[in-house]
């Protein structure tokens, strides 16, 4: 298989570039963002497929009253590992509860990937949301068919 992999260097843009804030997130911490929209364009061309892959946002896929009313994290620490501490995480789980995610706000029973796989579905045949593609302002096509 033959895979090629393309990386950007954000030294050196200047205030003015799309990919400012990727320059200056060194750190690359989830409180500011990383968003930069850049022209591709591929200067060979390929026979076999070419993959795109899409940011899919973890947010936004859980109901309001599951994140707001049902599912609540322990009360009156905003320290989720001292809040959940004396607690055990579930044998086959990679991470304690309040590590799911980088975002904050994101984490412990709050987690939407967590809400999600809690809710139970109505049939069998029922597919639970993954995520949910963002869609530009415009009225391009976000994926290209197929």
């Amino acid at each position: 298989m033959n895979i090629k992999e393309f990386k950007i260097d954000y030294t050196g843009v200047d205030m003015s570039s799309p990919c400012y804030n990727c320059s200056q997130n060194l750190s690359w911490n989830s409180s500011r963002p990383c968003a930069c929209s850049l022209p591709f364009y591929l200067d060979q061309p390929y026979d076999s497929n070419v993959f795109m892959y899409y940011g899919l946002p973890a947010t936004g896929i859980a109901w309001w009253t599951d994140k707001h009313v049902k599912f609540r994290n322990p009360g009156g620490n905003e320290n989720l590992p001292a809040a959940f501490q004396g607690t055990m995480k579930p044998v086959n789980w990679h991470w304690p509860v309040y590590e799911l995610d980088s975002d904050p706000e994101n984490n412990g029973f709050i987690n939407e990937d967590f809400i999600v796989w809690m809710r139970t579905a109505a049939l069998p045949t029922f597919r639970k949301l993954y995520r949910i593609i963002q869609r530009k302002n415009n009225m391009v096509p976000t994926l290209p068919r197929g």
